[in-house]
């Protein structure tokens, strides 16, 4: 396809507001800027695995990219973009940008680096050169004492959690671990000032807890909530209760004190209400000082107001500018880690880059953990009631088991693999709400891209030709 030719499809696009687009296999060797133009489109196709009919791989069909145009960022209704099998070796910044994009398909580049906006790694301060990536970090949680007296205590309980939050929050606040040890991947210890920050994620119970002890726990804690906000604010729709503790007598001096809905205290202070009820020690507390002693602010649009800019969080910016990278090594090779999830909107927001899994230092993955993790979240799916026709939990069975005894997948396309099915398992809590069906889809793409590399006669291939068909039914796909 010559420029010309480009310009006048994209002019038509333009024009009639196309949303989608597929300029596969064009031999293009470069965008021009007008394809900025396009912001009804919804998804971009410059590069596809190709399958017919009965989803077997048929070809890769790319172009010859090297780079994109900073205006591809101006595409803000995309959700689903495709490169695969192209020569980029960097990407634009902006495209960290578009809030609705959703999957990100690079296999087949030279990619050796990720924009910061993605926030998916970071360098370790004062190491040059070392980086971890949170979500491939030990699920461990280290030894460490904690004082537990004196404690400021914050929750987060959310309807439904989306995963990535504390990757990105980790990344964002990554100059102040503590001693760049106290951290694993569902929580985090930071120290500033001999104030100490404890936050951990339990997505099985859909919350965040937040403790802090020492001197300056209220100017720190305004960091802690000012980073979670802003990453709060990055997915649309996203419904989570901030849970204020009790400070009565009773509840002061708990590892668990009694906590109240900041929703609840506010409507309480708009009706003129200024005391409630502890439900543990049944003491009336004051309400203006159940909000300010968290450093809240209880007017109703709070969520936009209560974060101010302060001095601590100018100092965390300033630290953070200085150390924060996104490159990522492996042996000096040119190729990142296979699949990187970050959440956007209310679903996965998947980068899905290649099928070479990258060793990041402390952060490398660990095939077993991998498996059990797959395993645990298979096992809280429910089991079919018919015993002739295998549910979501059966059929992810068998596929776990497939990847695993499949002698020609190297481990580190095991670990992708399975990182599709535990994808696959989270979906299939809600089979058929809509985010968790694009989740669906997008972990079937990745595992037929993988499968794709596989001899015809290979036993997973003839497995996955039976099971994805059959899970794809049960998201409706």
């Amino acid at each position: 396809m010559t420029e010309s030719e480009l310009l006048q499809v994209i002019e038509q696009a333009a024009t009639e507001g196309w949303t989608k687009l597929d300029l596969s296999g064009k031999n293009l060797t470069a965008l021009p800027p007008e394809i900025g133009k396009l912001t009804q489109l919804k998804k971009l196709i410059l590069g596809k695995y190709e399958y017919d009919e009965d989803g077997s791989f048929v070809d890769i069909i790319g172009n010859k990219l090297t780079a994109l145009p900073k205006e591809i960022g101006l595409l803000n209704q995309l959700e689903e973009l495709l490169i695969i099998d192209n020569q980029l070796s960097s990407l634009p910044s902006k495209i960290g940008q578009l809030e609705n994009l959703q999957s990100l398909h690079l296999s087949r580049n030279q990619l050796s680096s990720l924009p910061a906006e993605f926030g998916l790694s970071y360098q370790i301060p004062h190491l040059p050169g070392n980086y971890i990536a949170p979500q491939l970090l030990n699920i461990d949680q280290p030894e460490y004492n904690w004082e537990k007296s004196h404690n400021l205590i914050l929750r987060y309980e959310y309807d439904f959690m989306p995963k990535g939050i504390l990757t990105r929050f980790i990344v964002e606040t990554h100059p102040w671990i503590e001693q760049q040890k106290l951290v694993w991947r569902s929580g985090v210890v930071l120290n500033k000032d001999e104030t100490r920050a404890e936050i951990i994620e339990n997505y099985n119970q859909q919350e965040i807890k937040v403790r802090l002890w020492g001197n300056r726990k209220r100017e720190l804690l305004a960091v802690v909530t000012y980073e979670l906000e802003k990453i709060h604010r990055s997915f649309e729709r996203l419904q989570y209760q901030t849970m204020v503790p009790c400070n009565c007598e009773e509840c002061a001096v708990s590892e668990n004190p009694y906590a109240y809905p900041l929703e609840n205290l506010r409507k309480r202070l708009n009706k003129g209400i200024y005391k409630i009820e502890c439900e543990n020690s049944y003491e009336k507390v004051d309400v203006r000082r159940l909000i300010d002693d968290v450093n809240l602010s209880p007017q109703p649009d709070y969520r936009q107001s209560q974060f101010q800019y302060t001095p601590l969080q100018r100092e965390l910016e300033s630290e953070r500018e200085i150390n924060l990278t996104v490159n990522i090594h492996n042996d000096n090779q040119a190729k990142l880690t296979s699949e990187i999830k970050n959440m956007n909107s209310d679903q996965s927001r998947k980068v899905v880059i290649g099928r070479d899994a990258t060793n990041i230092g402390p952060g490398a993955f660990n095939l077993g953990e991998i498996s059990g993790t797959v395993a645990n979240t298979i096992n809280q799916l429910p089991a079919s009631p018919e015993l002739d026709k295998p549910g979501i939990k059966e059929l992810l069975e068998q596929l776990k088991a497939a990847i695993e005894s499949e002698p020609n997948l190297s481990d580190d396309d095991k670990a992708t693999a399975l990182e599709q099915v535990q994808a696959l398992a989270e979906a299939g809590q809600n089979p058929k709400e809509g985010a968790m069906q694009k989740v669906a889809k997008t972990a079937i793409l990745v595992f037929k891209g993988i499968v794709a590399g596989l001899p015809t006669a290979a036993k997973l291939a003839e497995t996955g030709k039976t099971l994805v068909p059959m899970i794809a039914k049960i998201f409706g796909l």
